[in-house]
């Protein structure tokens, strides 16, 4: 049980760090405008909902 406890913990961890990630570089983009911030933007929702539908679908599990 402290074992699960412990990937667990460590799971959120990760994912809170890769959550700032994505805003953070999110942010980046958007400072530079152009073609390069539509298609970064993109890029980054998709990302950002790939991994909400991942770590929901396992959450269960």
């Amino acid at each position: 049980m402290a074992r699960d406890l412990d990937d667990m913990n460590i799971e959120i961890t990760r994912n809170t760090l890769y959550k700032a990630f994505i805003k953070d570089f999110y942010k980046f983009f958007q400072k530079l405008g152009g073609a390069t911030t539509e298609i970064m933007s993109d890029l980054l929702a998709f990302e950002a909902d790939r991994r909400v539908v991942n770590i929901s679908i396992n959450r269960y599990y």
